[in-house]
């Protein structure tokens, strides 16, 4: 990696940080002990989140592996 890249990677990165967080707080808002859910739900919601865990993950190796 140059100099040069390493701004637009940051960008990319702090870029996608926040959409993983945002996708995190509406998993957790789902999970709230107030709210109703489902037989089963609260199991899925889990899932999601692995799933949004997995997404941030292989983008961000993507973009380190693209050098």
């Amino acid at each position: 990696m140059t100099i040069d890249t390493e701004p637009d990677l940051s960008a990319f990165v702090i870029n996608l940080l926040d959409e993983h967080l945002a996708a995190m707080l509406q998993v957790r808002e789902r999970l709230r002990p107030a709210g109703r859910i489902g037989l089963g739900a609260r199991r899925t919601i889990a899932l999601d989140s692995i799933s949004v865990a997995e997404r941030y993950a292989t983008e961000l190796t993507r973009a380190l592996s693209d050098d």
